[in-house]
């Protein structure tokens, strides 16, 4: 996981390195964050970062996953984040959510974003979604059901990369990614419990490059699956 979070943080810098403003969209999870963490403080308060997804557990508390602020301190760069529960508790909910100025706002921001780097989560019985708090037990099974086998952002999909139609997905207030993205958008993730959600967000097109580690990769190339 450090060799990942260093590379990711390479690229990020890339990007913080450059004169003309930048605006850095970014997804959680803990490679997202280890790579923030790997980041040397830099003075570039011509850049913006916005954040792709909610911050609010459903009991009002943050995700501590969440590295727009650390980020935000590390470079001086203004930063958007999106101060709303990750799954709202219905769908008229996410709507209003969605349509608050400041958070419309924010997910144009990030819509225009130069660059996205996201985390790729797992659906397997202890995932991030549910470990965080996000969903609970009965969502969790009835999203297993349906095929799904990873997350970015909060939004679920099969092994093929297509989004499920259910009542999760439908409540999601993160910022609608472009399929195939309309920037370079990196997910940042490794190991074989991640390798099917892996392969679905790029059989989906919801990524277009990957940083990993070496085995990671080899088992994706030796095994693409449905790619």
């Amino acid at each position: 996981a450090q060799g990942i979070a260093q590379v990711a943080a390479a690229e990020i810098e890339k990007y913080l390195q450059r004169k003309d403003r930048v605006v850095i969209a970014l997804g959680t999870g803990k490679e997202i964050r280890g790579a923030v963490n790997e980041l040397s403080p830099m003075k570039c308060p011509q850049h913006k970062v916005v954040s792709l997804v909610g911050n609010l557990a459903p009991d009002g508390s943050a995700n501590f996953n969440a590295p727009l602020t650390q980020l935000s301190e590390k470079t001086l760069a203004t930063r958007h984040p999106l101060a709303v529960p990750v799954i709202a508790s219905s769908v008229e909910e996410r709507d209003i959510i969605r349509g608050l100025e400041p958070i419309e706002r924010n997910i144009k921001l990030a819509q225009s974003a130069d660059v996205c780097f996201v985390g790729i989560g797992e659906l397997n019985d202890a995932p991030p979604l549910l470990t965080d708090g996000f969903i609970n037990w009965e969502e969790l099974k009835a999203l297993q059901e349906s095929g799904a086998i990873g997350e970015i952002i909060g939004f679920a999909y099969d092994q093929h990369g297509r989004l499920l139609r259910d009542r999760t997905n439908n409540r999601v207030t993160s910022v609608p990614l472009s399929q195939p993205p309309a920037m370079p958008t990196i997910g940042v993730a490794r190991g074989a419990d991640k390798l099917p959600a892996i392969r679905g967000a790029l059989a989906g097109k919801w990524i277009n490059g990957l940083i990993t580690d070496e085995t990671t990769a080899r088992t994706l190339l030796d095994n693409p699956g449905t790619l």
